[in-house]
């Protein structure tokens, strides 16, 4: 937790080849990280999801969606 980093196993099987085996490190960003990082890159954010069914984002939410869009 103290990183926040996600460690993954990822496994592909395909056939009778021998699996291939994938390991993954991603940073776990929170909403307010993302939001002043795409508004340090110019872009002001106009939503925040939850889910992509458009759920209003929270703690317990199972992804974070930003949208964003370069100002007129």
């Amino acid at each position: 937790e103290a990183t926040r980093r996600i460690k993954k196993r990822i496994t592909i099987r395909e056939g009778r080849e021998e699996p291939r085996i994938f390991l993954e490190s991603v940073r776990a960003y929170s909403a307010d990280e993302v939001t002043i990082g795409m508004r340090w890159a110019g872009l002001e954010v106009s939503d925040v999801y939850g889910d992509f069914e458009g759920r209003a984002y929270d703690d317990e939410s199972e992804r974070l969606i930003v949208v964003g869009r370069r100002p007129v």
